[in-house]
Parts: C-alpha cells; sequence; structure tokens
C-alpha cells in the first residue's frame, strides 16, 4: 500500500468514527503525497464539511473534480457542501451532474428532492422521489420526505398515504407518526389525528402531546 492510499484509508477511518480534526491532518497527508488523487481530494472536501468550513471544501471538491470530472460522488458531495451552506442553486446544479453521470444512485434523486422542496418546486420534489422509490421502494426517508412534500402542496390525504409507507418501515419514528396526525388533523379527521399524534407522544415518554399536534 503506497503512502497517499494508507492515508487516505486511515482518514476515511477516523471520519467514520466522528474524529474529523485527525481525519483532516491525516488527508492533507494523503493529498501532500499525491495531489492528483481525486478521492483523497473527495474524502478531503467531505472532511471539511464536516468541519463546516465550506469554502475550503468546495474547494477541495473542485479540486477532486478537475482531475475525474466524471466522479459522481464528488459531485454528490460538492452538492451537499452548497446544500449546507445554503446555495440552493449551486446545489440543485451539482446534483444535477451526479445524476446525469448516474441515474441509479435513489440517495442523488432525494437529494435533489430536498433541494427542489427548498425551493418550492414541488412537482419537481415528487418526481425526484419517485425515481428514488422507482428504484428502492422500502427507503424510509422517501417515503417521509414524500410526506413532506405534498403537505406543503396542501395534498393531506396523499401525504397521509405516504407516511403510512413510512410507518411500515419504521414503526417507531415518532417524528412520522407527529408527521401523519398533522396531516390528518388537515384532512379533517380528527379522531384518527388524535390517535396518531398520541402515539408520536408515547414513543417520546415525557414530551406532551401539545408538542406534536394542537387540535385548538
Amino acid at each position: 500500500m503506497g503512502a497517499t492510499q494508507a492515508w487516505n484509508q486511515l482518514g476515511v477511518a477516523l471520519n467514520n468514527l466522528g474524529q474529523h480534526e485527525p481525519a483532516l491532518i491525516a488527508l492533507n497527508r494523503a493529498v501532500g503525497f499525491e495531489p492528483d488523487n481525486a478521492e483523497a481530494w473527495n474524502n478531503h472536501g467531505v472532511t471539511l464539511w464536516y468541519l463546516e468550513q465550506y469554502p475550503m471544501a468546495i474547494a477541495s471538491l473542485e479540486r477532486s473534480l478537475e482531475i475525474e470530472p466524471e466522479n459522481a460522488s464528488a459531485w454528490q458531495n460538492l452538492g451537499r457542501v452548497y446544500h449546507s451552506d445554503e446555495q440552493y442553486q449551486l446545489a440543485l446544479a451539482a446534483y444535477d451532474h451526479a445524476l446525469a453521470i448516474n441515474t441509479e444512485n435513489p440517495e442523488g434523486w432525494i437529494n435533489r428532492s430536498v433541494i427542489s422542496w427548498y425551493l418550492e418546486d414541488y412537482s419537481q420534489a415528487l418526481q425526484d422521489l419517485n425515481n428514488a422509490l422507482d428504484l428502492d421502494p422500502e427507503l424510509f426517508v422517501a417515503w417521509y420526505n414524500q410526506g413532506n412534500v405534498l403537505i406543503s402542496s396542501a395534498r393531506y390525504t396523499e401525504a397521509v398515504s405516504a407516511y403510512e409507507q413510512a410507518i411500515a418501515l419504521d414503526e417507531k419514528n415518532l417524528q412520522v407518526w407527529a408527521a401523519k396526525g398533522f396531516a390528518l388533523k388537515m384532512a379533517g379527521n380528527v379522531n384518527d389525528a388524535i390517535s396518531a399524534c398520541t402515539k408520536a407522544a408515547k414513543l417520546n415518554r415525557g414530551v406532551s402531546f401539545e408538542q406534536y399536534c394542537s387540535f385548538n
């Protein structure tokens, strides 16, 4: 194993342990040994993202893409950084690049849907989520996000159905029970809304019912 690979792997392992500052030291070594290593720069950028050093993370990821322009992972990571930095149009463009390279990545469609949702392009967000679910129909986050987008679109009955799909995959998730309760309330089904919100409160003992749903 060469020095670059060794430092790169150490940086990844440290990131996985949540030790981002030591990971950055390791990845600084990796790119120092081999400045044209796209993978090392990609991981370097991710580490800076974890450390919330967004301009530097963008620079590292752009360097990775200069070396390997068709790296879908680096484009996804660049989108994540722009998302965290609230540069949503740039995030959308980065996710578009990633999906142009690899359309078979459900996470890519989910990431793109979140940006479309933030930009209030609800029809596009729903299409992105449908694309993700076509690839993997058992993605909890895709069903949950679909419910959220449908609520934003005032399509409350459809949102309930999406949340029910999410609950079937993770019945102990209190957020989705609370969201279902809100959707049911907005759809005019108060009794079922109370049941859903009560379930959410029970899943998080000590949290009052009113923190999830108010029926005043």
